[in-house]
């Protein structure tokens, strides 16, 4: 590193991500905007991850590389670079997603330019099957009340997430790991902080990735089924406790309601996806409402 301080870190969290970590980290270094870090957390990968990153991080002095002892879950290794960043904003990248080359400084100058804002995002394009489907989202929400952002956070796609944060805000939300859908107890919370903005010309390019238990290769188990109803209530859980350190115990129990409410609308996505499968266009919007973390 420099002497000069970040103004964005980059956060990476990866597991295995060697076959595109190279396309991915060059799209992050060719960012418009300097100075920034970037912050790449390996977890305890076993393919060629580390070498990559060890050969990134000695040609690049904005490059740290930490690789954890032995693996976690994802979300302390999203949590761990959050904590590691060094820069008034923040932004998290996955591996296999890349995004304009002037998104970290369109999205920084305009969170900077309103301060009721703790996140801005930009426009979504999602690859699913080699085919890039445009995303429109509804996230912006400064006229909604507070009821009416848990709702929204709970019930819709969650790109988002990787867009450029306050740092500071981002660290108020102390949230655990739940296996499905460990990214809405965290944008719950978010939305109770602050003001989420649309800076409109600017694009992630996103990489779907089908959770497991929507797959529709096979069949799911008695096994898989109790471990998913156990899944469900650590996301209710986590999701109350999250949103309650932020808005209290009212607010908790409407995010844990909400959590709930988003398992039933994607129980029956799953059961129409598995019951009436649908091609083409029809299958690409559904999978595109999912909007799942990496």
């Amino acid at each position: 590193m420099t002497n000069t301080r970040p103004r964005v870190s980059v956060g990476m969290p990866v597991y295995n991500g060697g076959k595109s970590l190279a396309k991915a980290l060059d799209n992050v270094l060719a960012q418009t905007l300097p100075p920034f870090e970037i912050i790449i957390s390996d977890n305890g990968s076993t393919d060629e991850t580390a070498e990559i990153c060890q050969k990134y991080a000695s040609e690049n002095p904005s490059i740290r590389y930490f690789r954890q002892a032995e693996t976690t879950n994802p979300t302390r290794n999203f949590r761990f670079v959050v904590e590691q960043a060094k820069g008034d904003y923040f932004m998290w990248s996955a591996h296999d997603d890349v995004r304009d080359v002037e998104f970290v400084e369109q999205l920084s100058v305009a969170l900077a330019a309103n301060p009721n804002a703790i996140l801005a995002f930009g426009d979504v394009v999602q690859y699913f099957e080699d085919t890039l489907v445009p995303t429109p989202l509804d996230f912006e929400h400064g006229t909604r009340n507070r009821i009416g952002r848990l709702y929204w956070a709970a019930t819709s796609p969650l790109h988002h997430l990787y867009g450029v944060w306050r740092t500071a805000s981002l660290r108020r939300i102390d949230w655990t790991h739940t296996e499905w859908w460990h990214d809405t107890p965290l944008m719950m919370a978010a939305a109770l902080l602050g003001d989420f903005i649309h800076v409109p010309g600017v694009r992630l390019h996103y990489l779907y990735n089908e959770h497991p238990f929507f797959s529709a290769e096979g069949g799911v188990t008695l096994t898989q089924l109790l471990r998913r109803t156990g899944d469900i209530f650590d996301l209710v859980v986590c999701s109350g406790k999250t949103v309650g350190k932020i808005g209290g115990i009212g607010f908790g129990l409407a995010a844990s309601t909400f959590a709930l409410l988003k398992v039933a609308q994607q129980t029956a996505v799953f059961f129409r996806h598995r019951l009436l499968p649908r091609r083409g266009t029809d299958r690409r919007q559904e999978h595109s409402r999912r909007g799942q973390i990496k």
